[in-house]
């Protein structure tokens, strides 16, 4: 055959990590050993067995490696952000809960101890590029580059998955595989919108008394014509919180590592955009 021996040829792509949650399997795989350079060895067999993956449909041009600095902008906005992981004092703790809060403090250690070496050694690597935003957790960063520049994504945390206008490959073991081809606008905004009722992932947000059955009724509501724009906003106390609940799940205010927070007004066109019935 003429094509025989021709091999196929593959759409090159930039390629973007959520290095955080490598970082800690990592870190979490060898916490017993107590050893930074067996974690940071196997971060890499991690990246490259991601890459062998990835390969197979793609070919990669540029990869970013984005990892989550101690603070970003959500710490700007609110005291609360984070707040629930907090532990409470070590005295009032049953020894079950200190056990259990002297390994997190550990793992956070070492995690930490992985990202310095790892902007250490990377810094002029051929390979990778390390970006650690002075404003934006790692989730912000890969949704720039995924959403406005059309990267390629490796992550397993949710909001990533759900907000990523690329697509996705998820690296936790019980998936390994590409989760999705890329979000529609529509789909993420009624993300967006679902994580600002339950909270997602911080219990210090969201409708307080409602959770997943509550915001789910709500988001086939709003599809529905049922619901709209000042519905959601009645579900907060106030409109400050409403806003504040809307910035904290949205990924995509960092445009180009610059932070574009965004305002009650936007938020109301975007219910007209994606809803029959925004008002």
């Amino acid at each position: 055959m003429l094509l025989d021996g021709v091999e196929e040829q593959k759409e090159a792509r930039n390629i973007v990590y959520d290095l955080d949650g490598i970082i800690f399997l990592s870190c979490y795989k060898h916490k017993e050993a107590d050893n930074i350079e067996l974690m940071y060895a196997d971060l890499f067999m991690r990246i490259h067995a991601i890459e062998s993956e990835v390969w197979r449909e793609y070919q990669v041009n540029k990869s970013i490696l984005a990892i989550t600095s101690k603070k970003n902008f959500r710490h700007s906005l609110t005291g609360l952000w984070k707040a629930d992981r907090k532990a409470k004092p070590e005295r009032e703790m049953t020894d079950k809960q200190l056990a259990s809060h002297i390994e997190a403090k550990k793992l956070r250690t070492y995690v930490s101890q992985v990202k310095v070496l790892l902007k250490e050694r990377m810094s002029s690597s051929p390979s990778f590029t390390v970006v650690v935003s002075a404003i934006a957790e790692a989730d912000d960063t890969v949704i720039d580059l995924a959403n406005n520049h059309d990267y390629l994504v490796v992550a397993m945390d949710s909001d990533i998955i759900k907000q990523s206008k690329s697509p996705v490959f998820n690296f936790h073991s019980k998936h390994w595989k590409w989760v999705t081809k890329g979000n529609a606008d529509d789909e993420i905004f009624l993300h967006i919108i679902h994580d600002t009722i339950t909270g997602g992932h911080n219990g210090s947000f969201g409708v307080k008394g409602s959770g997943k059955v509550a915001a789910n009724k709500f988001i086939q509501e709003l599809e529905d014509g049922e619901k709209s724009f000042t519905d959601w906003v009645e579900l907060f106390e106030t409109p400050a919180d409403a806003l504040l609940n809307y910035q904290v799940a949205d990924c995509s205010q960092v445009v180009d590592g610059k932070l574009k927070l965004i305002e009650m007004i936007e938020i109301s066109q975007l219910f007209e955009e994606h809803l029959i019935a925004p008002f």
